[in-house]
Order: C-alpha cells, then structure tokens, then sequence
C-alpha cells in the first residue's frame, strides 16, 4: 500500500532560485519540444504503430552536442528506441524526415516500421478520393444553378477545397 508522500503529486513544489535557469536552458528545452513534435508528426505521416519503437538519427551540428544528455527524454516522449547521433549528410533508404525549428534534422528509420506494400495501397485509395472530390467540387463550381443558390461560405470553401486538392 502506497502512502500520499510516495506518489508524484504528494510531492512538494520546487522552488526556483537565480541559478535553477542557466542561459540556453530555456531555449534547449523549445528545441527538444520541436524536435520530438517533429518526431513524432514524421510518426504518424508514415502510420506508424503508436506501440511501435523506431529508431532515429540526428544530425546535429557542434553547438548543438547538449542534445546527447537528453536522449532519455527522447526515448520516452517519441517512442524512440535508439537515437544515432551524426555530425555528417545522413544517407538511408528508408526514412521519414522532418527538421526541427532548431536545425536539428530527423530522420526517423522506417526498416521495419512501414509495411511498403499498404503504404502504397492505402496513398492510392487517398489519391483516388481526393481525385474524386476535387472532380466534383470542380463540376459543383462550374455549375451556375448550384452558384447561385448556395451560401457564399459555401462556395468559399468549396473553392478552397478544390485549390488544396489541385495542389
């Protein structure tokens, strides 16, 4: 049986002097937040399982070697098994990328991760809905009955849609 005192929130608050924030603390610690929001946004682009750990190569510059005592924190926030650290171009096959706001590029391994054939089956089956939507809000739009009786929000973002769909 567990006492108040043994848990996290029967702990006491700590408390802040001059010295508790070092110049650049702050900073790292919006770096390390981009950076595992980068992880795991590349994570879920490539549908990768939330109960899956993947593997990660950083490539980082001279100034940014503070990044080596914070893997721990990485591991667990964006389910990382192992993190590679490299100062040079990284080369893999199969990888999602994403920069971080710091610099720091993210290279998420994908090996064993993505399964390659329903990756592809499941981009087509995207690629044939937004086709279909973009034809029909294109159809809708050229159609002068439809323009003028529907709502001008209606036509606005009818004609937002089918611009991102184009794109």
């Amino acid at each position: 049986r567990r006492v108040l005192f043994d848990l996290l929130i029967g702990e006491s608050w700590p408390v802040m002097t001059k010295t508790a924030v070092k110049a650049g603390d702050i900073s790292h610690f919006e770096d390390l937040q981009s950076l595992v929001q980068v992880i795991r946004s590349t994570r879920q682009s490539f549908r990768v399982s939330p109960g899956k750990f993947v593997e990660v190569t950083l490539r980082i510059n001279k100034n940014q070697s503070w990044i080596k005592k914070e893997t721990e924190i990485i591991n667990g926030l964006a389910r990382v098994l192992k993190i590679h650290l490299s100062t040079k171009k990284v080369t893999l096959k199969k990888v999602g990328f994403g920069a971080s706001a710091s610099g720091i590029e993210a290279y998420v391994h994908l090996d064993s991760s993505v399964n390659a054939e329903q990756e592809v089956t499941r981009l087509k089956k995207e690629l044939v809905t937004i086709e279909a939507d973009m034809n029909r809000g294109a159809t809708q739009l050229a159609n002068n009955d439809f323009l003028k009786h529907a709502k001008k929000e209606v036509v606005v973002e009818l004609k937002a849609r089918t611009k991102y769909n184009k794109e």
